[in-house]
């Protein structure tokens, strides 16, 4: 139903209007509801949203991710490493500012509160992070007391590595290719001529493609190049000790982490949804109890804007509309319209339409164009007839029910 009707297509540019991917996940997973309570709460939070835009502009989601599966591996002990921690402590930043974001729009936003409301903001969380990693998703020298001595003994040891090379390559310049030092497996070596590699003292890491020089890391760095790969050694078994600690301050937060996502994830399809009728210059329905339906210069989402046709429908007090004319002349666009407008409203979608007023029905059923059922070998005509009986077996008479070429495909006579 959803395709005949091209509802598909309209989730896809509403999804594109997301912030993060479970935002977009929600709202492509999206399917009409047929519950009247529903559907009246999902519009009026899309309505209060595009009042938020309105007013305040678009909601400040920038830099959230879907955390749900780094947090579900904290509480299984899992180490998280920087980004993912980072990417932790910015969701739970994003949920105190939307929340503030929200309150201070001037305007109804009572059930976009309720959500927020329900959103367990903690920010000392995010300032242990902060405070141990940087933005460029590095770990602070201040992370550790223990990791500040490490990198001040690894700074003062590359310094002497880097003095000693230079008298090396001063006192043996004539038996070097070039006055540089490289690094071979992590270890300082100086570039010796090939015919001179024996008479230095050193242990020997190769020798250049060419075959004219050697990688000799000198006896008198030995000792320093020793210290410094134990001092690496010790920075990152002390790095992931911290990560492995901030990793367990997750784990507490866990559920919380996983339940705030979820309700941003909604925030922000809500948002999206709001965006895209902000954009169409569109309005939100009203579900009536009443079988009338009224939409005022309505207008086909997925047609030009500059070339499409704006009509206005209203029915009240009949169930049935016939519609005849010539070829081109729009029928199956206003079918479809209309159609796609109250699944849209069912779906909590803005219409593209100055008013739109639809009444509630329990179900949509459609059978429109000339598709073909190659696989059940049904000629047109007889596959238009299947689907009639499909719908005549399940309508109700709270169902919307739209015919497109009825009887279509055969002899009219």
């Amino acid at each position: 139903m959803n395709d005949v009707l091209e509802l598909e297509i309209i989730k896809k540019n509403i999804a594109q209007l997301a912030h993060f991917s479970l935002g977009s996940d929600m709202i492509l997973d999206l399917k009409p509801s047929y519950e009247r309570l529903r559907i009246k709460k999902s519009l009026k939070q899309t309505q209060q949203a595009m009042e938020v835009i309105r007013l305040k502009g678009s909601l400040p989601l920038g830099g959230v991710h879907d955390i749900r599966s780094f947090a579900a591996g904290a509480m299984k002990n899992i180490i998280l490493n920087e980004k993912e921690l980072m990417m932790c402590a910015s969701l739970m930043r994003a949920c105190e500012q939307i929340k503030s974001f929200i309150q201070k729009s001037e305007c109804d936003t009572s059930e976009l509160m309720e959500l927020c409301d329900s959103m367990s903001v903690d920010i000392g969380l995010a300032k242990k992070i902060e405070s141990c990693i940087s933005p460029a998703y590095e770990i602070y020298d201040n992370a550790s007391a223990e990791l500040k001595r490490i990198r001040k003994a690894i700074s003062s040891t590359q310094a002497e590595i880097t003095s000693q090379s230079a008298k090396f390559i001063q006192m043996n310049a004539n038996k070097l290719t070039d006055t540089i030092t490289t690094m071979r497996n992590d270890r300082v070596c100086v570039l010796v001529k090939i015919s001179e590699k024996n008479t230095v003292k050193g242990f020997i890491h190769g020798e250049s493609a060419s075959g004219a020089t050697a990688y000799v890391e000198p006896e008198s760095l030995l000792l320093l190049n020793n210290k410094l790969s134990a001092l690496k050694s010790a920075e990152i078994e002390e790095m992931k000790r911290i990560l492995y600690d901030l990793s367990q301050e997750v784990k507490k937060y866990g559920d919380r982490l996983i339940a705030n996502c979820e309700t941003l994830g909604l925030l922000d399809c809500i948002f999206a949804k709001a965006q895209y009728g902000h954009n169409m210059k569109g309005c939100i329905s009203k579900v009536n109890e009443e079988k009338q339906l009224y939409l005022k210069n309505a207008r086909h989402p997925l047609i030009d804007p500059l070339k499409v046709v704006k009509n206005t429908y209203r029915m009240k007090d009949k169930t049935i509309l016939l519609i005849t004319g010539s070829n081109t002349g729009g029928k199956t666009v206003t079918l479809k319209t209309i159609g796609l407008f109250v699944l849209m409203s069912y779906c909590g979608f803005p219409v593209c339409a100055d008013e739109a007023e639809l009444p509630f029905f329990d179900a949509v059923y459609a059978d429109i164009g000339d598709e073909q059922s190659i696989e059940q070998s049904l000629s047109t005509f007889s596959a238009h007839i299947s689907k009639l009986a499909m719908i005549t077996t399940k309508v109700s008479e709270n169902a919307l029910v739209i015919l497109d070429e009825l009887g279509s495909g055969t002899d009219p006579k």
